[in-house]
């Protein structure tokens, strides 16, 4: 099929020829099909990042999670240390204030 163009003067412009590509071999729809199996190929392909990134997220979480409990776990011994410190400042300030009135006593 050929047409011919023509412009406000009513001359004669190029010649362009078109022709049709007819693929027998293909059935009705695959060029559909095709586009629709590459849109799936390309969001499994965002989903994969995705995962990716979520799996990448997880794995900083784990490692952020053991780091707290590492954390907490030394917070605790030292809240033991210093508990046991002050229970024997107690135990050192009931003494001398029994030694202080054993001796006001003995004074009396």
């Amino acid at each position: 099929m050929s047409r011919a163009y023509l412009n406000d003067s009513q001359t004669k412009l190029m010649e362009c020829n078109f022709f049709e590509w007819i693929d027998d071999e293909l059935e009705d729809g695959y060029y559909k099909t095709l586009i629709y199996s590459m849109k799936q190929q390309l969001d499994s392909r965002e989903d994969r990042s995705e995962l990716g990134k979520y799996k990448t997220k997880v794995v900083e979480l784990e490692f952020l999670l053991s780091k707290e409990n590492d954390e907490v776990e030394r917070l605790q011994k030292l809240l033991g240390q210093s508990n046991k410190v002050a229970a024997r400042l107690k135990l050192v300030i009931v003494v001398l204030v029994v030694v202080v009135l054993c001796l006001w006593m003995l004074w009396k």
